[in-house]
């Protein structure tokens, strides 16, 4: 009896997850915050799937709201200007659930700047895990905070797009809207790779 009031306790007094969608020029995207910060922003696409909030998360430990929340406010505010060319970085906060592999991968991916992209390699040294880009470009593909976290900012080391979670046109698509010039470079080498190559030039590369 004991143990079933505690359970019911528990459900009452769980920690809120909340969800809201936000429309975005590239489609709409679904976000999720704790009350620390941004947990998930993926395409609509992806649904609830477990990986958006990372293998670590028990989302049955959560309550699960439709709403937004102060940080989600937030994020709408940042992204629109993000995508009115009025904002460059982010301030919002994000509490990212993940291994500890994969989120210093994600922080590292703050680092690169606005409008320049890295190869996978250069990730890789960065991380002093020279010999590890393969794993460090699978922990990109995990990324469950798109744009906050710019994993569209790490391209191959032959100049080409590379591989993007929610699709390569998406990827495109950010790259030149930050710096046109260089979106134009890359697509051109990306195209060049196609021909010689096949879609296989897509992979990870050193």
């Amino acid at each position: 009896m004991k143990g079933d009031l505690r359970r019911k306790i528990a459900r009452i007094f769980r920690p809120k997850i909340y969800i809201k969608g936000i429309d975005t020029p590239l489609g709409n995207m679904l976000a999720a915050s704790t009350k620390k910060g941004i947990c998930m922003l993926l395409f609509d696409e992806c649904k609830l799937q477990g990986r958006n909030f990372g293998k670590n998360v028990d989302v049955n430990k959560y309550k699960i709201l439709n709403e937004e929340n102060r940080i989600i406010k937030k994020l709408k505010r940042e992204l629109s200007e993000y995508f009115a060319g009025k904002r460059k970085e982010f301030s919002v906060k994000l509490d990212l659930y993940g291994t500890e592999f994969q989120k210093k991968v994600w922080n590292k991916l703050r680092e690169i700047p606005y409008g320049n992209t890295i190869s996978y390699r250069e990730e890789a040294l960065m991380l002093n895990r020279p010999k590890s880009f393969k794993a460090i470009a699978y922990a990109n593909g995990k990324n469950p905070v798109l744009i906050l976290i710019p994993c569209h900012r790490v391209i191959n080391s032959d100049g080409s797009l590379g591989r993007y979670s929610m699709g390569d046109k998406r990827k495109e698509a950010i790259i030149r809207f930050e710096n046109p010039e260089l979106g134009e470079k890359i697509m051109k080498i990306t195209k060049e790779n196609e021909e010689l190559f096949g879609p296989q030039y897509k992979l990870p590369s050193i």
